[in-house]
C-alpha cells in the first residue's frame, strides 16, 4: 500500500522512488498516521441557546472569490433531526448575496454562520419550494472533525457510499417554515436535503458529458454536473483558505477535472472543515483540497430544481481527508497521491495528434476518471460523433496483493457505427473496473498510459467462407461437418472480406482436436469478443484470484482476433475471453473481426 499523502517539497522524489520499487519489485511501504495538529477551533455558540427569532450573519461567495455576507434567522431547532446528536436547525435566509443567488444555491454548502461572534453553524439544508428555507448543521459536530485522525487511506473504497438521508420535519417545524415561507403548510416540503454539490466537470464535451452526467445520477451523490475549466495539478506551492471562501473538493485535476464546489466553513491551524454534509460519506478520504472562483450563480426562477454556483477550481491548497455526516475537512499543505492517465490519439484522416493529461486523486474513482478521459480525447481528436474505429494500446501500472507491482499492457480495435470515441474507451475502464473489484482494498494503481488512432474509416473484416481439412479428411473444402482423430490435427483457411472492398483476404489456422470429451463437438470459427461493457459505474466482480484475473486480462481475446474453437465442458470452459491451449486459437487481425461459422467434428 502506498503513503497518500506528502508533504509538496517531497512529493516528485517520493512519486520516483515508488514507481522505481514497482519496477524492480520492491513492496512499497504502507502510508503513515499522521495526527491532527493542535490548533485552536473558533468559539462555538452552543446549540441550547439557539432561540427562535436570533439573528445571525452567514458568509459565502456568489461572485469570484470574495466571501458576500447574508442574513439568517433562526426559525426552530430539532433535536436529533440530522442524526443521533446531531441536531438540525430551521433557518430562513436574506439579504443581498441571497436574492442574487436566488434563495439557498448550491454551492452555499458549508456557509458559516455566526451570532454574536461564535459559530452557529453551517447552511447545509434546503426545503422547497421556497429556497429562502433551509436547515443549518450545528457547528460542535463540525468542530469535532478538526480531532479526527488524519489517516487518510490510498486502499479505495469498493463503492461510493450511502447518500446524506434526508431531514423530516416535525410537524411542528413544517408549519414555522410554512409560515416563514408564507405558503400554506401542504405546500411546504415535509423533508430538509442536503443541499446539492455543482460539481465542475471538465474536458467533456457534447456526448461525453452527457454521458457522465447520466452515470453520476445513478451514484447516491447529490450532485450538479456543469461544464467548467480544467484545474492544474498540485505543484507544491500552496496556500490556504478562509471561512466563507470556496471550497472544492477534488477528484481529479487536469484535462478531466471533476470536483465537488461548496463552501469553507471554519479553519483551525492547518485544517479547514467544510459543506455541513458529506461528498460521498466514505470517512478517511484521499480527494485533493482546491480553491475556486464563482463565475456566475445559475438561477431557477421556478424554485423546482434550485439555483447553483459555477465555479473553476483554482490552484490545489491540500487534501481533503475525511468525509463525514457533519461535513469534510481539509488539511492544507499535503498533497494527494496522484495517479496519471495520459493519453496521446491520432487521426489519420485529418493529419492530427492530440496529447492528453488528467491525474486522479481516489482510487476508487481511477476507472470512472480514465474512462472519461480517453472517451473525451477520443471525441476531441475524432472531431466529430460518429462512426468509425479506434486502435489503441495500454499500460496500466500499480500494486497488488502483498505489495506486489503488476503490468497490464493490452492493445486492440472497436468499431462502432454511431459512436467510435465511446467504443474506444470501454475496454481499459473494463480492465481498471475488473482489477479495483477484484481488490478493492488492496490494489493501487501508480500510472495509466494509452495512445493509438481513431478513424472515420470502417476497419472490419467478414468471415464469409471457411474451408477445413483434418488427418482423416486432407482435402481443404466447405464442410458441414468433419472427421477428426483425437488428438489429431484441424486445418482451415479462413477466407475474410473486409469492409468496402471486393478482395478477400485467407487466413490459415491449424489446432488440435481435443483428447477426451463427447464423440460429437462443434468447431467454432468467429471474431473475437473483447470484454467490455463498462460504463463509468457497475464494475464487474470476480472471486477469482487477483494474480489469475490479471493473466486472464492479458491474454484476454480482442475484437480484431480470429477465434477458431472447439466447444469443450468443464474446468477449461471457464476462462472466458482466454485462450484456452491447443484447442483454441486467437489470431490478430488488422480489421475487427465479425461473422461466425461452425463446423460439427466427429472425433474417432
Amino acid at each position: 500500500m502506498m503513503e497518500a499523502v506528502r508533504r509538496p517539497g517531497r512529493r516528485l522524489r517520493a512519486l520516483g522512488v515508488a514507481l522505481a520499487a514497482a519496477t524492480i519489485g520492491l513492496t512499497v511501504p504502507g502510508p503513515a498516521v499522521a495526527q491532527p495538529a493542535a490548533c485552536a477551533p473558533p468559539p462555538v455558540f452552543p446549540e441550547s441557546e439557539l432561540q427562535p427569532g436570533m439573528v445571525g450573519i452567514g458568509t459565502t461567495v456568489v461572485d469570484g472569490v470574495l466571501p458576500s455576507t447574508f442574513v439568517v434567522t433562526i426559525l426552530g431547532v430539532m433535536p436529533n433531526g440530522i442524526a443521533p446528536g446531531v441536531d438540525f436547525v430551521l433557518v430562513q435566509v436574506s439579504g443581498d448575496a441571497v436574492s442574487q443567488a436566488g434563495g439557498i444555491a448550491a454551492g452555499f454548502s458549508g456557509s458559516p454562520v455566526t451570532i454574536d461572534g461564535r459559530l452557529a453553524g453551517a447552511i447545509s439544508y434546503v426545503l422547497g419550494p421556497d429556497q429562502t428555507i433551509g436547515g443549518m448543521t450545528p457547528a460542535q459536530p463540525m468542530m469535532n472533525l478538526f480531532g479526527d485522525p488524519a489517516s487518510p487511506s490510498t486502499a479505495a473504497r469498493a463503492a461510493l457510499a450511502a447518500s446524506t438521508p434526508p431531514v423530516r420535519l416535525s410537524p411542528v417545524l413544517r408549519r414555522v417554515a410554512a409560515g416563514a415561507a408564507g405558503i400554506p403548510v401542504g405546500e411546504i416540503s415535509g423533508t430538509a436535503t442536503a443541499i446539492p454539490l455543482p460539481v465542475a466537470v471538465s474536458g467533456l464535451t457534447g456526448r461525453a458529458f452527457g454521458r457522465f452526467q447520466k452515470a453520476l445520477a445513478r451514484t447516491a451523490a447529490s450532485v450538479v454536473p456543469y461544464s467548467a475549466g480544467s484545474a492544474p495539478a498540485p505543484t507544491g506551492s500552496m496556500t490556504t483558505l478562509q471561512p466563507g471562501s470556496n471550497f472544492a473538493d477534488v477528484v481529479s485535476y487536469g484535462d478531466v477535472t471533476f470536483a465537488a464546489v461548496g463552501t469553507t466553513t471554519a479553519v483551525c491551524g492547518d485544517m479547514a472543515v467544510a459543506f455541513g454534509h458529506p461528498f460521498f460519506f466514505d470517512g478517511a478520504s484521499t480527494s485533493g483540497l482546491s480553491g475556486a472562483t464563482v463565475l456566475a450563480v445559475e438561477r431557477d426562477p421556478t424554485g423546482l430544481y434550485g439555483s447553483f454556483k459555477i465555479a473553476n477550481v483554482t490552484d490545489p491548497v491540500g487534501v481533503v481527508d475525511q468525509d463525514r455526516l457533519a461535513g469534510v475537512r481539509g488539511t492544507f499543505g499535503l498533497t494527494p497521491l496522484l495517479v496519471p492517465v495520459t493519453t496521446i490519439f491520432s487521426n489519420p484522416d485529418l493529419g492530427t495528434r492530440l496529447s492528453g493529461s488528467t491525474t486522479v486523486t481516489r482510487q476508487d474513482w481511477v476507472s470512472t476518471i480514465a474512462q472519461a478521459h480517453v472517451y473525451g480525447s477520443l471525441e476531441t481528436a475524432f472531431d466529430r460523433i460518429g462512426e468509425g474505429t479506434t486502435s489503441t494500446s495500454w499500460v496500466v501500472q500499480g500494486v497488488g496483493p502483498g505489495g506486489q507491482p503488476f503490468t497490464l499492457a493490452r492493445s486492440g480495435m472497436a468499431y462502432d457505427p454511431s459512436d467510435a470515441a465511446w467504443a474506444g474507451s470501454q475496454e481499459l475502464a473494463y480492465d481498471l473496473g475488473a482489477l479495483f473489484a477484484n481488490s478493492p482494498h488492496v490494489v493501487t494503481f501508480t500510472k495509466i498510459t494509452d495512445q493509438g488512432s481513431i478513424t472515420q474509416a470502417k476497419l472490419e473484416a467478414r468471415i464469409v467462407r471457411v474451408l477445413s481439412a483434418s488427418s482423416v479428411q486432407r482435402g481443404l473444402r466447405v464442410r458441414d461437418s468433419l472427421v477428426v482423430r483425437r488428438g489429431g490435427w484441424v486445418r482451415l483457411l479462413v477466407v475474410l472480406q473486409p469492409a468496402g472492398s471486393t478482395r478477400t483476404v485467407a487466413v490459415r489456422v491449424e489446432l488440435r482436436a481435443p483428447l477426451v470429451g463427447p464423440r460429437t463437438t462443434t468447431l467454432v470459427v468467429r471474431g473475437g469478443r473483447a470484454p467490455g461493457g463498462f460504463a463509468f459505474f457497475g464494475a464487474p466482480r470476480t472471486s477469482v484470484p487477483f494474480w489469475q484475473l490479471l493473466y486472464r486480462l492479458q491474454h484476454a481475446e480482442q475484437n480484431n482476433d480470429l477465434v477458431a474453437a472447439f466447444k469443450l465442458a468443464g474446468p477449461v470452459a471457464m476462462a472466458p475471453f482466454v485462450a484456452a491451449g491447443p484447442h483454441e486459437r486467437m489470431l490478430p487481425q488488422k480489421w475487427v473481426v465479425v461473422g461466425r461459422r461452425s463446423i460439427i467434428v466427429h472425433l474417432t
